[in-house]
């Protein structure tokens, strides 16, 4: 099993219940399932839970992302190569479908996305 970050030899794994689905939760890490990420198509909000989760979006098509009010986000091709990475907001980026997206925020926030 290889997990992003975690690498190849985990030690200690569980399986957790979040949001209605299960997640894997390897040491501090906590990773959802790929057919659980909602996808982006157009203007959507995104909530940062009160725990502060990142929050992982697919792109859903190609075009230009805009992305407010984050503190910082990170763009990754559909092998999970990063492509781009930024700090607050980023304006006009060019992404593809099948891009994904990581969102980093405030606890407790929101984070505008726009695709068109």
């Amino acid at each position: 099993l290889y997990l992003p970050f975690a690498g190849k030899h985990i030690k200690e794994a569980a399986i957790e219940s979040w949001q209605g689905e299960h997640w894997l939760r390897s040491g501090s890490w906590l990773y959802r399932p790929l057919s659980g990420l909602p996808t982006v198509t157009a203007s959507v909000n995104v909530p940062i839970a009160p725990e502060g989760f990142a929050e992982w979006r697919r792109l859903g098509g190609a075009g230009s992302l805009s992305i407010s009010n984050a503190t910082a986000w990170l763009i990754y091709d559909a092998n999970f190569v990063l492509q781009r990475a930024g700090r607050g907001d980023g304006l006009g980026i060019q992404v593809s479908a099948g891009h994904y997206l990581l969102c980093y925020g405030e606890a407790g926030s929101e984070i505008q996305l726009r695709l068109s």
